[in-house]
């Protein structure tokens, strides 16, 4: 299937703040339990957002860029 440029482009961004985060998560300094549950819940939301906009792309794609069923 083909990537619609600005769903692709807020793919990459949601992969590279995740990447960013993963870097903080094992930097010295973060040791507490609280910011690694806070780091964790925010890459669940990327994670979330990530199949949000590949859901938007594909009903946009079929056809369906209302996301109602008829």
């Amino acid at each position: 299937m083909a990537r619609i440029p600005v769903v692709e482009a807020i793919l990459q961004e949601i992969k590279k703040y995740k990447t960013e985060l993963a870097t903080k998560v094992i930097a010295p300094g973060f040791d507490t339990y609280e910011a690694y549950q806070k780091a964790k819940g925010i890459a669940e939301g990327l994670d979330k957002a990530s199949s949000i906009a590949l859901e938007i792309e594909k009903r946009y794609i079929e056809g369906d860029d209302d996301g109602n069923e008829e």
